[in-house]
């Protein structure tokens, strides 16, 4: 059991409604911005002009588009492995509320890595979420039973659930698209997750201001950056050795917040790892698994 504290970096969970009522806000007082909910898109055409977007409720024109449906099949292919997870709020009291647990009770068996998030958000309210990585496809109602055990395990089982929550991320999705002049891709078909954890939401922030930033200087959109080749090297290696060996998985994770103090553990978690944090992960993992999963 490894316990990190950061000072520079903290734990934090952002409620989703609240930051889709924010952005409702913001959008609402901007008078360049039309909100149209509860309408899907059928298909984007180019024109000569621009592009049309056929719409359930009619085309409508527009000179760029920022594409942000999640579709795995825009690639082509599966990902390497999804991250699945099912959660549930509950109340609980007594529960100490100045940590996170992040991968508790981390385990493989013959569908993958499994482990449990613990969440304290309140002083009488915690999220709870079995978490996999797993091949792609795999049920949710595994996720269910692991859920349950994760509960009473910790003496959860009748504990009251204010909500529940269940995802799906692909993890090492295959080279995007090259993105066409004016139509890009964003979010997780952009490339918006990191492979090797799924985290997206800081990664995802950063682009929205790039890009809106370049669109007020040249009004053209952008989509996200193309990941540094050796990031994406690494990163692919990490889940080709997870998938070739889920039983060693938990061995390296615990390697890797072994090798890592709290700051440098919060960088790698958030994107951020610098050049010797990198290589103190590469050097706490087994060579031999590692130079097999480069070569596959």
């Amino acid at each position: 059991r490894y316990q990190h504290a950061s000072e520079a970096l903290p734990y934090q969970c952002i409620p989703a409604d609240r930051y889709y009522n924010w952005a409702l806000a913001r959008c609402a007082a901007n008078p360049a911005i039309k909100l149209a909910t509860g309408i899907s898109v059928q298909a984007v055409h180019r024109e000569a002009d621009g592009f049309r977007v056929d719409t359930s409720a009619g085309p409508v024109l527009a000179r760029q588009v920022v594409d942000t449906r999640p579709s795995r099949n825009a690639h082509g292919d599966e990902p390497l492995l999804e991250q699945v997870f099912a959660g549930c709020e509950i109340q609980v009291q007594g529960y100490p509320t100045d940590s996170a647990g992040v991968m508790e009770q981390l385990r493989a068996d013959a569908q993958g890595l499994l482990f449990d998030y613990v969440l304290p958000l309140a002083e009488d309210r915690v999220l709870v979420e079995a978490t996999r990585f797993a091949a792609p496809g795999l049920a949710l109602d595994v996720l269910q039973r692991d859920l349950e055990a994760a509960l009473a395990q910790r003496g959860w089982s009748g504990a009251t659930v204010l909500r529940r929550e269940t995802g799906r991320l692909p993890m090492g999705l295959p080279a995007r698209h090259k993105q066409t002049s004016g139509w890009v891709q964003a979010g997780i078909s952009g490339g918006g997750l990191r492979a090797s954890s799924g985290y997206g939401f800081l990664r995802i922030q950063s682009w929205a201001r790039q890009c809106s930033e370049q669109y007020a200087r040249s009004g053209q959109v952008m989509g996200h950056p193309d990941e540094p080749r050796w990031r994406h090297w690494m990163d692919l290696t990490f889940l080709r050795a997870l998938k070739a060996r889920p039983e060693q998985a938990p061995q390296m994770f615990a390697k890797i917040a072994g090798a890592l103090n709290g700051d440098g553990f919060a960088r790698f978690m958030s994107d951020g790892a610098r050049p010797q944090d990198w290589l103190r992960i590469v050097a706490a993992l087994p060579p031999a698994l590692l130079i097999r999963a480069a070569l596959t």
